[in-house]
């Protein structure tokens, strides 16, 4: 299929890539060659991957994904939170669950794990359920 990128260029959509299989070899020829890094979402030289994917089957192309931070409480409290129905951020969720004496807030410890390996600008396009 014929794909167009936000900066307008246009290319061919050559399907999944599965480095590990030597029948997708081929796809790597075709130049210019990108992959999408599963965690940014950024397009990458499929070039400067391959090194990386020899080395690990899953990895992550974007440098900077593995130096991030621990999310703050802030951060944390802008993500959104499907509770009873209702969709509210989880600061709102946090007050509710200290409120109530039967629910414990099982994601206080989750949660910045979650959002550390998936990154918080995608974090925050989610809804986690409770």
């Amino acid at each position: 299929a014929v794909v167009s990128t936000q900066s307008g260029h246009y290319g061919r959509d050559m399907g999944f890539y599965i480095h590990s299989c030597p029948k997708m070899k081929y796809k790597s020829r075709f130049s210019p060659s990108y992959l999408l890094c599963p965690r940014k979402y950024t397009w990458w030289p499929i070039i400067d991957c391959q090194l990386k994917l020899d080395r690990q089957k899953f990895c992550v192309f974007d440098e900077k994904t593995s130096e991030e931070s621990t999310p703050t409480d802030e951060q944390l409290g802008t993500l959104k939170v499907l509770h009873g129905r209702k969709l509210c951020l989880y600061s709102v969720y946090r007050m509710l669950v200290r409120q109530s004496l039967e629910d414990e807030d099982d994601y206080e410890d989750v949660l910045p794990t979650f959002v550390k390996l998936i990154g918080l600008e995608n974090a925050q396009n989610i809804c986690v359920y409770t």
